[in-house]
């Protein structure tokens, strides 16, 4: 599975096709593999490559879903669920902040997952159990037969 990160455009290089983007606080550098790129745009970045542009509420449900497996993250390491809860709403409304985001809530943001509609209906909603990331797996390339 890949993972992208959105971030906002802080600076362009054209020249060598480099921008400076800020992941909530986290500043790195990125590719430039699109066009028409400006600075203060949310982007999605995958290894290093800004793959694609997005809208301040597809970053905000993004973060909201990373959220989800954040709670459920701390969950797993022992906090229960009232404090893990708290504890990554108040993250998620840090990064909100941090990208100039208007930090409605979680709750409202998570509500708004699914409204957005597609031009074609190609894409279905995929239910996703509860319990599908609680597992943490932990490998390196000595446990494999490589």
């Amino acid at each position: 599975m890949c993972w992208g990160t959105p971030g906002k455009v802080l600076e362009i290089d054209n020249e060598n096709k480099i921008a400076k983007i800020d992941f909530g606080g986290v500043v790195r550098e990125a590719l430039i593999a699109i066009d028409d790129l400006k600075v203060g745009e949310f982007v999605m970045v995958h290894a290093g490559v800004i793959i694609g542009k997005m809208d301040s509420r597809d970053v905000a449900v993004n973060l909201a879903l990373y959220s989800e497996l954040a709670e459920m993250a701390y969950r797993d390491m022992g906090l229960d669920e009232d404090e893990a809860r708290t504890k990554a709403r108040t993250e998620l409304n840090k990064l909100f902040s941090n990208l100039g985001i208007d930090p409605k809530g979680i709750d409202e943001v998570k509500s708004q997952i699914g409204e957005k509609e597609d031009d074609d209906e190609k894409y279905s909603k995929v239910e996703i159990p509860k319990n599908a990331f609680r597992k943490v797996y932990r490998v390196s390339l000595a446990d494999s037969d490589y």
